[in-house]
């Protein structure tokens, strides 16, 4: 399992692809507005696989607790980013 952890400096430079990953998900579920089923499971599919590698990140490559802070810092701010610049292009 994991070891002596990093620190959270050297975690993010590390392993920023999860962050990414992981900030993709509220655009695609938000801007991609899925009317249909299929739709939907793609946004669940994505959801759950980035997740799943930012907690690989935390139980197997030695990333500190804040770095799931941070993680959900980057998945609510790109939530709310999405939403804004969507309700901007709406009116």
């Amino acid at each position: 399992m994991a070891g002596q952890r990093i620190p959270l400096r050297e975690a993010l430079s590390r392993y920023w692809p999860c962050l990414a990953g992981l900030a993709t998900v509220p655009p695609v579920a938000f801007g991609g507005h899925p009317h249909d089923r299929s739709g939907w499971r793609l946004v669940e599919i994505l959801f759950f696989a980035s997740v799943g590698l930012a907690i690989y990140t935390w139980l197997f490559r030695r990333a500190p607790c804040s770095f799931w802070l941070v993680e959900g810092a980057v998945y609510t701010g790109s939530g709310l980013s999405t939403m804004l610049v969507l309700h901007a292009f709406r009116r």
